[in-house]
Order: structure tokens, then sequence, then C-alpha cells
């Protein structure tokens, strides 16, 4: 992920200035744009943009973004960060509003279900996800630290969206499926499917306008994961407000790097000229 980024930005000398912290691995890319620095004087420098490598988990991504003092115009939107590393926040946030956002209950006795899936309120991918009845999910919970949340389990296919804002429009950049297996009672991811769900275009971009505008995003990357559980219906099931796993199968996908499209520095997109290519995780 930090080589993916590292060749785009120093593709463009003239526009982009790349820090980074003196200790790190990446010391072998000999380009004038490259600085050094001491990792604990990132903060004290004042960055038009950056772009945070985290996860949401204990707020983690929205904390660094604050320390960096992020222009929140230029990274998605402040509150965008913020609902969206809390998956029942989320939930009662768009609930009222949204069909399309799978129910979040924090209690497995109240989920209208004989099958369960639990998650970590705040975790990412599938890590600490758990399926089972509800005996078998309220004796898991009993071992967990932290508080996790709980929805209705669906034995369809798990698809996410690239999605992309500049200053001008917003992208679809891809729909993809997500290839996972249960072991035991856990959910392990084992293969993103880049671009096998595009002709769902219709549907992924009116519920992509409702966040950027329910949000007031600007510009920036996010996707979400949904379930699509007919021909007609997807549901949420999580948004993640950062850069995702399935973005980087689109250097295999697509005619040119997606962040070119961040920066308008191409303008014409067709989802249509994917190629279908899978990332095994």
């Amino acid at each position: 992920m930090v080589n993916f980024l590292l060749n785009f930005y120093l593709k463009y000398p003239n526009l982009f200035r790349v820090f980074i912290p003196i200790n790190n691995k990446y010391k072998y890319f000999k380009n004038k744009n490259v600085e050094y620095i001491e990792a604990s004087k990132l903060f004290s420098f004042r960055f038009d943009e950056v772009v945070v490598i985290a996860p949401e988990e204990n707020y983690c991504l929205y904390n660094l973004l604050k320390k960096f003092k992020v222009d929140f115009t230029n990274y998605l939107s402040e509150d965008f960060v913020k609902y969206s590393s809390n998956k029942l926040k989320l939930y009662n946030k768009l609930c009222s509003k949204y069909s399309f956002i799978e129910p979040v209950y924090e209690n497995p006795l109240n989920v209208p279900a004989e099958k369960i899936i639990t998650k970590p309120i705040d975790g990412y991918g599938s890590c600490n996800t758990s399926v089972g009845d509800v005996n078998q999910i309220c004796k898991l919970n009993k071992n967990y630290s932290k508080k996790f949340i709980f929805q209705k389990f669906h034995d369809k296919p798990i698809c996410s969206a690239n999605i992309l804002v500049n200053s001008k429009k917003s992208y679809v950049l891809s729909i993809n499926e997500i290839v996972a297996k249960q072991k035991n009672n856990n959910i392990i991811t084992e293969k993103i499917i880049i671009g096998k769900h595009n002709n769902l275009l219709s549907k992924v971009n009116k519920i992509t306008e409702s966040i950027i505008k329910e949000f007031n995003i600007k510009k920036g990357v996010f996707g979400f994961d949904f379930i699509l559980v007919n021909s007609h219906t997807l549901k949420i099931i999580d948004v993640n407000p950062r850069l995702t796993t399935s973005f980087f199968g689109l250097i295999e996908s697509l005619p040119v790097n997606p962040l070119e499209y961040l920066y308008n520095l191409q303008n014409k997109f067709n989802i249509n000229d994917h190629k279908v290519c899978e990332i095994n995780l």
C-alpha cells in the first residue's frame, strides 16, 4: 500500500512533496522529492493534504487526521470520518432517512434472525467477525473485552464499492465481490474479485450520492461494503473512510492509476473500461 502511494506521488514531482519518517524502511526511494524526517516531527509540519493509512479502530484514523490539523475539505469530511469509525453511530444517523443501511443491534437477542453476525463496533475488514445462532454468539460475546455490534447474517454475495470524489465530480471506480469462507465461527476473507458487479452501477451511484450529500464530502477516497440481497436490494454493512484493500486491485483493472482522478489529472472515465481481476488475500 505504501509503495503504491509513493510511486504515484513521485510520478508528479512538480505537484507533490513526500515526507517519510527517518526510520522507515522505504529509504530506497532515491528522489529529490522525498525528505526523511524524524517521525516525532511529522505533526509539526503544516500539510495542504495528507494520506493517512490507519484503521478506524479506537478512532485511530480520526485522531491522526486531527493531529495533522487536516483541512477536512480536502479529506472527505470530519463528520464522515467520525461517524464511519463507529458502526452503531453511523447506523443511528442514517437509518431514519435511508433504507440501504443494514440494521445494527447492541444486543444479539434483539436481532430478528436465526443466524447472527457479530463484529467490533469500530472494526475493519473481517477482523474478529463471528457468525452463529444467538446462543453461540452470546457465549462468544462473553469473551470479548470491547464493544461489539450484531446484525442479521445474510447468506448472500458480499460486495464492495470504491468511491472517489474530486473537486468536480464523484466516481464509482469499481464494484467488487468479496469472497469469504466460514471457519468454525469466524469469517475469513480469501480474495476480492475487482469489477465483478459493475453492472450494479446505477444502484451504487444512488447510494454514493446520498452519502456524499449527507456528509458534505468535497474530496477524497472511500469505500463501502454491502450485501446483494437480491437484484433490486443492496444493504450497506460497513463504510470505510479511507483507501481500502480492494482499491489497489484497480491498478490492474483500470488503464490508469485511480489516484489520477483525485487530482483531476484524468477526467475521462468509463467503468466499462475495466477488466475483471482478482486479489488474493
